[in-house]
C-alpha cells in the first residue's frame, strides 16, 4: 500500500472536520448579533467590528439543540467527535453554551477549536475560559490563539509578544500591535515555544500581574532562554493585564515599554 493511499483519506477526513467547524463558526457569528448580552460584552471590551470579523468572534446560545438545527446530520456527528457538541437526554448540548466564542485557527487558517468566554453574571464557579478538548485536529499544547493573524508580522519584526487572554490579543491587534499571540492555557509549553522559535528570535512575555500570571512567567522564561530566544519581560505595572494597560497608556508608550522589556535581568527562581 502506497503512502499516498494512506495519507489521502486522512487529509480528506481532516477537511471534513474543518468544514464542520467552519459551519459552526458561521452560526456563532450570526448569533452574536442576536444576543444583547453578548453584544454588551464585546462593547464593554471595546472590540471593534473589524477585529470581531478578523478573529471570527461569535456567541453560542444556551439552547444549543435549536442553534444547530439547520446543520446536516453528518456535520453534527463530526462536531460531536471534535468535542464541540455532546448529547444529553436526547438533546445536543455544548460546553460553549451561553459563551462568547473565539475560534482557534491552525497556521493554514482552518478552525481547529473554540475558546469560550463566560459572560458577566455567569455562575462564579464556572471557568472564565474553556476550550474544546483535544481532538483529531486540535492539540492544546501545540496551538496558539492569534498565530494565523500574527504570523506575517511576527516574521517581519522577528519578535512575538505573548499575552494570556484572547481579548488581550485582539485589543493589541486593533491598536496596531499585531505580532501578538496567546497560549491555549496560561503558561507557554515547550512545544508552543518551539513553534515560535522557527519563525522568530525574540519573544516578549506579557502575562497578567496576578499570581497565575507570575507563575506562567516563571515557567515560560527558562524554557524560552533554553531554546535560544532573546527574551523580554514586561515589568510589573499597576494595571492587571495588557487590555487595561491599553486603556491607560498610548500605543507609543507601550512600544517603548516593549523595547525596554529586553533589559529584564531578574533571575527566575
Amino acid at each position: 500500500m502506497s503512502k499516498s493511499s494512506l495519507i489521502i483519506p486522512i487529509l480528506n477526513r481532516a477537511k471534513e472536520f474543518y468544514t464542520a467547524m467552519d459551519k459552526f463558526s458561521k452560526l456563532s457569528k450570526d448569533a452574536l448579533y442576536d444576543s444583547e448580552k453578548a453584544l454588551q460584552y464585546v462593547a464593554q471590551r471595546d472590540l471593534q467590528q473589524e477585529s470581531i470579523a478578523e478573529f471570527g468572534v461569535g456567541y453560542i446560545p444556551f439552547d444549543v439543540d435549536t442553534f444547530v438545527r439547520s446543520l446536516e446530520t453528518k456535520t453534527k456527528e463530526d462536531l460531536i467527535q471534535l468535542g464541540v457538541l455532546f448529547i444529553h437526554k436526547h438533546n445536543l448540548c455544548s460546553i460553549l453554551n451561553d459563551r462568547v466564542v473565539f475560534p482557534i485557527y491552525n497556521i493554514a487558517g482552518n478552525i481547529v477549536s473554540f475558546s469560550g468566554r463566560a459572560l458577566p453574571g455567569a455562575d462564579p464557579e464556572t471557568p472564565k475560559y474553556i476550550n474544546t478538548r483535544n481532538s483529531y485536529i486540535f492539540k492544546k499544547s501545540l496551538s496558539l490563539f492569534g498565530f494565523a493573524q500574527a504570523m506575517e508580522t511576527i516574521v517581519s519584526q522577528d519578535c512575538c509578544i505573548v499575552v494570556e487572554g484572547n481579548v488581550d490579543v485582539i485589543s493589541l491587534w486593533q491598536a496596531g500591535i499585531k505580532n501578538v499571540i496567546a497560549p491555549c492555557g496560561t503558561a507557554l509549553t515547550l512545544q508552543q515555544l518551539t513553534i515560535l522559535r522557527r519563525v522568530c528570535n525574540r519573544v516578549v512575555l506579557w502575562f497578567d500581574q496576578d499570581a497565575a500570571g507570575q507563575r506562567a512567567k516563571e515557567k515560560s522564561y527558562p524554557i524560552a532562554k533554553e531554546l535560544g530566544f532573546e527574551v523580554g519581560v514586561m515589568s510589573a505595572q499597576q494595571w492587571k493585564d495588557p487590555d487595561e494597560v491599553l486603556k491607560n497608556k498610548s500605543v507609543d508608550e507601550i512600544l517603548v515599554d516593549i523595547n525596554k522589556s529586553f533589559n529584564y535581568v531578574e533571575l527566575v527562581k
